[in-house]
């Protein structure tokens, strides 16, 4: 009897010092024996874990089996992280899955006394929590395919977990699709920062609708296919929608049945309902599901699971009694454009200061259509010309959505004018801006200026249009929107622009008027400046332009620095006849008018080209080095406002 005993004995330690051996490097051995083991998979998609599986093995093909440690080390797997509250873990978990680590471990301490099941939920769903950070959360839940989760319990009540998880993106996909929101930030929906919540979100809905496609079919229930690919169903749309929403700085959820999933957003205090789903295809104002109230949403078969459908929920997201209130911006009127590009052909519409065309690609602009939405009781409308390749400018103003511009006969736009029209015109202003080639972004213009580039040749490439309330501006550089080329101009007007001038070239003699930031002289030609007129345009101010120039062997007219010695409002500053060339320039304004702008002005130098911009008197050119100036540039900025470029280097002297 002893004897058997002695040997059963025997025959338990070995077993049991073999178990802990194959712990955790054996696990499905272990568990095959204890049955430490459960299946976790994401019900919104899937009907068993073997689905989810299968589907996010299709999607994924690689991943590392790494585990980062809370200091960012690499460890072994045997190196288990313990935690002694769900909200660490869950935290932990959370990280790990935002990286795409498709094996993790950790030690749960279990102060609560939790089952296994238990414990591994309240972990789980800690994970999911929603942290406003927007690659987690509601993001991180719908990328997330299941879990084979196995666990060993131990004596001291702990839970030691082994989490093999499954996703519907890889980390290197999630490096594309940080990129892309990224670029669309930075390009389809640039200027976002300077819109209200509204514009935002109206921005990025007209964006989905009119690019994604929904298509059905396992590999596009991702973040990835909509973001990347634009071939998705409803999860990547809502989800999408979480993700570019969120970076802009809005609260919002994904929210589902059984069956669907779409979105809540927050706008004030309150929350409202969006389907991009249900209106793709479709353009504003034939949107059915834009912003709604819960009432009407759940009546078109948009009930909630329990989990977005109880009071927690409710208190942390009350939703608007009725759909959104758009007269709430009733001094926003929303202008919608869409471009023609090189290669590409019609892009989507674009929405209040949005980007229409392309930046870096070198793709000309060859037309562009233009219209109004949500204008109300107001009696407005919009109209525009451009200045095409061979063409010039149009003798007939396109309006209301026509196309201005060229289709198929591969004509550059080179220029732009949009103005309202109405009753109520004069309450508003429409702001525009263009990326010109070789200039990139040049000032805002507004109510019918002139925007781009006449006589060089260059290609628009991208356009920005906003409208504004009367008084209002966008922001950043406000001028210098057209830039003319002197060489090619007979204009004897003086009082076009706010600034206007003229030079008197080698050879050419006396150029005609150019204003606002356009070239005067010439670039290329060897060609040096002889002298220069400058005089103000309706600046709605009393004062006028002063100035004076440094000339070959006379040096500096008048007294530098007593600008009352220098020349002004129109009078020829340098020389005519007598082959001196220019050297260098100060200009500045006196009077009230000084107050209100500041006087910005660069020049083309012999051997350095363009320098930098000067402002309000200081030097521009060079000294001492014999250098002619071949051409200048000058323009009136708003008192304060941003610089037309760099202020680095403007004077060069010996």
């Amino acid at each position: 009897m002893n004897k058997k005993y002695n040997a059963l004995l025997t025959l338990g330690v070995i077993f049991a010092m073999v178990f802990s051996l194959m712990w955790p490097g054996n696990i499905a051995m272990a568990q095959e024996n204890t049955e430490g083991n459960l299946y976790d998979y994401n019900e919104n998609y899937y009907d068993s874990y073997e689905e989810a599986e299968a589907a996010s093995d299709e999607l994924v093909s690689q991943y590392s089996d790494n585990v980062i440690s809370d200091s960012g080390e690499s460890v072994e797997a045997s190196d288990y992280i313990s935690f002694a509250n769900i909200k660490t873990a869950g935290a932990f978990l959370r990280k790990e899955m935002v990286a795409r680590k498709s094996v993790v471990y950790f030690t749960y301490k279990n102060p609560e006394g939790f089952d296994v099941k238990s414990a591994y939920y309240s972990i789980r769903d800690e994970a999911f929590k929603h942290t406003g950070v927007y690659n987690e959360g509601d993001y991180l839940m719908w990328n997330w395919g299941g879990t084979d989760v196995q666990y060993k319990t131990n004596g001291d009540g702990s839970i030691t977990y082994k989490l093999s998880i499954k996703y519907l993106s890889s980390a290197y996909q999630e490096k594309q699709i940080d990129a892309e929101v990224s670029r669309l930030l930075n390009n389809e929906f640039a200027g976002w920062q300077n819109m209200h919540d509204y514009q935002k979100v109206r921005m990025v809905y007209a964006w989905m609708t009119s690019n994604y496609q929904y298509v059905e079919g396992s590999n596009n229930h991702s973040t990835y296919s909509a973001i990347i690919n634009h071939r998705t169903v409803c999860q990547g749309f809502a989800t999408s929608m979480y993700r570019l929403l969120g970076e802009m700085g809005l609260s919002v959820r994904v929210i589902a049945n059984d069956v669907h999933g779409w979105n809540i957003v927050q706008l004030g205090r309150y929350w409202y309902s969006l389907d991009a789903t249900w209106d793709v295809g479709y353009e504003e104002p034939e949107w059915l599901f834009f912003l709604l109230e819960e009432e009407i949403f759940t009546y078109f078969d948009h009930y909630r699971s329990p989990e977005y459908d109880n009071d927690n929920f409710h208190k942390e997201h009350p939703m608007a009694g009725e759909t959104y209130d758009y007269s709430t911006h009733k001094n926003d009127i929303n202008i919608d454009y869409r471009t023609h590009v090189q290669t590409y052909g019609w892009q989507g519409f674009k929405y209040d200061g949005a980007i229409s065309g392309t930046t870096g690609e070198g793709k000309r602009l060859e037309g562009i259509e233009i219209r109004l939405q949500n204008i109300g009781s107001y009696d407005l409308g919009v109209e525009y010309r451009t200045h095409i390749q061979k063409y010039g400018w149009e003798t007939n103003w396109k309006k209301n959505g026509q196309m201005s511009g060229t289709s198929g006969e591969a004509k550059r736009l080179e220029a732009i004018q949009i103005r309202l029209t109405g009753a109520d015109a004069d309450k508003f202003d429409v702001w525009y801006r263009v990326h010109a080639q070789t200039y990139g972004w040049l000032g805002w213009a507004k109510n019918g200026q002139e925007a781009g580039t006449a006589g060089q040749a260059k290609r628009l490439e991208s356009i920005q249009v906003l409208v504004l309330p009367k008084g209002q501006n966008p922001g950043g550089v406000i001028g210098y929107s057209y830039v003319d080329y002197g060489l090619n101009s007979n204009s004897q007007d003086a009082t076009k622009g706010l600034v206007n001038y003229k030079t008197h070239v080698q050879s050419y003699g006396w150029q005609g008027y150019v204003y606002d930031g356009s070239i005067s002289g010439t670039s290329g030609k060897s060609k040096r400046l002889e002298g220069i007129n400058i005089s103000l345009g309706n600046t709605g101010y009393e004062g006028g332009i002063r100035y004076t120039t440094h000339v070959q062997s006379i040096g500096w007219q008048g007294d530098k620095d007593k600008p009352e010695t220098w020349f002004k409002d129109g009078q020829m500053a340098g020389t005519s006849g007598k082959a001196k060339r220019l050297e260098g320039i100060r200009i500045q304004l006196y009077g009230e008018v000084a107050n209100h702008y500041d006087v910005y002005y660069r020049v083309h130098a012999q051997s350095y080209g363009w320098l930098d911009w000067a402002k309000n008197g200081a030097d521009a050119g060079t000294a001492g080095l014999s250098k002619r100036l071949e051409a200048i540039q000058i323009v009136l900025i708003p008192k304060g406002g941003q610089a037309p470029g760099s202020t680095s280097r403007p004077f060069v002297s010996k």
